[in-house]
Parts: C-alpha cells; sequence; structure tokens
C-alpha cells in the first residue's frame, strides 16, 4: 500500500493482532504501549448504534503485538493524540460498517473474489488464529489472545485450516521425490 489510509491499517490490524472489530474500532492512543508491545482492552463500539461501551462480558485484557502489528501500529499512531482510527474526509473516527465494506471492496475489486467468497472482519481472527498455530504459536497462547473462554472455541476457528495444512505435509512426505515422473523420461 503506498500511504495506506486508516481504513486500510485497520484491516490490517484485525488480521495481525486477532482483535474483534468492535474492539479495534474503540481504540484511542491511551490503549497503546508500543516500548511493551500491547494493546489494553477495556471497550468496544456497539454495533449498529457506534456508542462505545465498556467490555462488560469479560475483563480487561492485553493483547499482544508482534513484530508486524506494533510496526503497522507506529504508523496508525504516527500523529496522532485521541482516536486512532479516523476517516481524513471527515476526521470522525471510523466505525464498524466503514471497515466491514473496505474490506469487501478490497477482496472484490483488488483480489476479484465474488460476493460468494466475501469474509467477515470477523473471518481476519480467524485467520489469525490459524496462521499462529500455523507457525508455531501454541493453541493456549491463542486462546488467551483472542479471549477466549476455553480451547475448543479457539480449536473451532482452525481446525479447519490446520486439518488441510496437515494433510498437505503428509502427502508432502509421501512424496516419491520425482521418481514417478522420471520413471517415464
Amino acid at each position: 500500500m503506498n500511504n495506506p489510509d486508516d481504513c486500510n491499517l485497520a484491516i490490517a490490524l484485525l488480521l495481525t493482532t486477532g482483535l474483534r472489530i468492535g474492539e479495534l474500532c474503540a481504540l484511542t492512543i491511551n490503549d497503546v504501549d508500543l516500548e511493551k508491545h500491547f494493546i489494553l482492552i477495556n471497550k468496544m463500539e456497539r454495533h449498529p448504534t457506534h456508542e462505545i461501551v465498556s467490555c462488560k462480558d469479560y475483563s480487561d485484557r492485553i493483547v499482544f503485538l508482534n513484530d508486524d502489528a506494533t510496526a503497522i501500529m507506529r504508523m496508525v499512531i504516527d500523529g496522532k493524540t485521541g482516536e486512532l482510527f479516523n476517516n481524513p474526509r471527515t476526521g470522525e473516527r471510523y466505525h464498524v460498517n466503514a471497515i466491514s465494506d473496505r474490506l469487501a471492496r478490497i477482496q472484490s475489486k483488488k483480489l476479484r473474489f465474488t460476493n460468494k467468497a466475501i469474509r467477515s472482519p470477523h473471518d481476519c481472527r480467524r485467520t489469525y488464529a490459524s496462521l499462529q498455530y500455523i507457525h508455531g504459536v501454541d493453541i493456549m497462547t491463542i486462546q488467551a489472545q483472542l479471549d477466549h473462554k476455553n480451547v475448543q472455541q479457539t480449536w473451532d476457528y482452525i481446525k479447519d485450516i490446520v486439518e488441510a495444512n496437515d494433510r498437505l505435509n503428509r502427502l508432502e512426505c509421501g512424496n516419491l521425490q520425482g521418481l514417478a515422473v522420471n520413471a517415464f523420461n
């Protein structure tokens, strides 16, 4: 992205942190500690009213930032003093709908997905969880990052990707190392 706007950076953060979209939309600069590489989650945007509410259903939690998420967050914070994700035309905070719409546009126009293939911002959480697991992060750590109440909920997020990846790895292990191709030359 050349000079990405806040909406694009918000989508990148969804993919690199596993945040819920309502949590992301409610973030302020005071919630971020780049020195310690974490975000404090204690509020969220209620949909469809766009009201910012405290997270009563669960306690405050810390979401740790990997190097990619930290770099993205630095771009987001640059020059800001309050809210983090603002529409440059209006100066107002981006809401859940705006980020969801941008994600759909990126998928349909840039990636040329059909409408049936368009995924939601919540699927960014599933992608985040799957990528973390495939890269060796244990499921309990992923569960804590996502604020899931039990490990089964986390496993439900990643099982399809993990099972497909495992199947591919097993098939590659059963590969005849080109013997079948060379036998016919």
